[in-house]
């Protein structure tokens, strides 16, 4: 009651984090969950979620309280601290890129400093995931590379190094200027 009569929200929903981002229709190009994750204890439902809810390109953006060794456990606060190795473990096989995962002090708890971690991961796009599917649309770049190559052997290789640079300077653009 308090948020939502604070009016510092844009929309305010109250619910279950996984069932939410699992049935949700919406994306975004960021989420951001300070002080959340520790009280869930396996992430694999919520990193799925989010995965669900970026686009491709979106950053996740997260604090946790560290676990050492475990994946995670249950604290005395009754908050749950995760480790390393299980959040790298969680990215990758949510296709996530991780930009970043550095210790932190995420509250201070009676005077003292809480261990923790906060991580950045970026959503892979399309072509940073395997699909069962074949691709689309590389035959009419083959023919270019060979047209422009004028189908000689060491030309197409310089042609096909050209159309690269295009292809991957393409997509760097449309991802750093934030276009779908």
């Amino acid at each position: 009651a308090q948020a939502r009569a604070g009016g510092l929200y844009d929309d305010l929903i109250v619910g279950d984090i996984e069932d939410w981002m699992a049935g949700t229709r919406q994306s975004f190009g960021r989420v951001v969950a300070a002080d959340v994750l520790v009280y869930l204890g396996d992430l694999d439902r919520v990193f799925s979620g989010v995965k669900h809810v970026l686009k491709p390109g979106g950053m996740f953006l997260f604090t946790v309280e560290r676990s050492d060794g475990a994946d995670f456990r249950p604290q005395e606060t009754k908050r749950w601290a995760h480790g390393e190795d299980y959040l790298l473990r969680m990215a990758a096989a949510h296709g996530f890129d991780v930009r970043g995962l550095v210790a932190c002090t995420p509250r201070v708890n009676k005077g003292i400093p809480i261990p923790g971690l906060a991580g950045a991961l970026e959503a892979a796009g399309p072509l940073g995931q395997l699909t069962p599917y074949v691709p689309v649309g590389y035959g009419f770049a083959a023919i270019i590379v060979a047209f422009v190559g004028r189908l000689h052997p060491v030309g197409i290789v310089f042609s096909a190094l050209l159309m690269s640079m295009f292809y991957i300077g393409g997509e760097l653009a449309q991802s750093r200027l934030g276009l779908p």
